[in-house]
């Protein structure tokens, strides 16, 4: 039986993830650690700008559903494209792991505040429990990839790490699009939010604009109708 181990429990193991593609250069290393995150950090802040345009037009739950479709798409599509190159494609490989993580920055923008949009004032505790079912792979990724790759310079067994990367994302998404939702959920009502259901409605979740000038034009109409009225109260005297 294959003893148990941590995948970074051996001196320049640390350093398996690049191993297998000889990444000793500094640039390469900048590549790998800096540039992922530099691009999730920008695509994170570019996709809530964008989410917000769109909630003008269309509905929450439409918009949470295709940032999600969308982004775990492109991840999906770069771990198989990176199984399916050899070692020596070096650059390419990298390109890909660097799309990976931008992609993850608009599922990250939509899926993280998902809460807000269907627990109103119980976001914070669903979001706490998100938080922590969520952090479990993050020890269990290293056990699991420690018992795969037991030679961290042969992709072929990175492959089969990459391979169990795309099963999940695709049940992920699979169950996320089944089960999402994009609006207040009764359950998470009270006496404050009585007129939520307004907020929810197609009117609102679709074309803002057109419920704004709405609103615009009942208060003139309200205003309008004050005056005429204390106008005549004033002529009356």
């Amino acid at each position: 039986m294959k003893k148990p181990r941590h995948a970074f429990d051996r001196p320049g193991q640390v350093q398996s993830g690049t191993a297998v593609l000889q990444l000793e250069t500094a640039p390469d290393r900048i590549a790998t650690a800096a540039l992922p995150w530099l691009t999730t950090t920008i695509s994170v802040s570019g996709t809530g700008f964008i989410s917000d345009k769109l909630t003008e037009k269309y509905s929450t739950l439409c918009i949470r559903k295709l940032v999600m479709a969308l982004s775990f798409t492109i991840i999906v599509s770069s771990f198989l494209l990176i199984t399916l190159l050899d070692a020596s494609y070096r650059a390419l490989i990298l390109m890909c792991v660097i799309i990976v993580m931008t992609a993850s920055g608009p599922a990250w923008a939509s899926a993280g505040v998902n809460q807000l949009d269907i627990a109103g004032r119980y976001a914070a505790i669903l979001m706490g429990i998100s938080i922590s079912i969520g952090s479990t792979p993050g020890f269990l990724a290293p056990m699991i990839t420690g018992y795969i790759v037991e030679n961290p310079h042969l992709k072929r067994e990175w492959n089969d790490v990459f391979i169990i990367s795309i099963l999940i994302f695709a049940l992920t998404i699979g169950f996320y699009m089944i089960f999402a939702a994009g609006e207040l959920q009764i359950w998470a009502l009270n006496s404050a939010d009585e007129y939520q259901h307004i907020l929810n409605s197609s009117i609102s979740s679709r074309n803002i604009s057109e419920r704004n000038s709405l609103i615009e034009k009942n208060i003139y109409d309200l205003t309008d109708r004050l005056k005429a009225e204390i106008h005549a109260e004033n002529n009356a005297e």
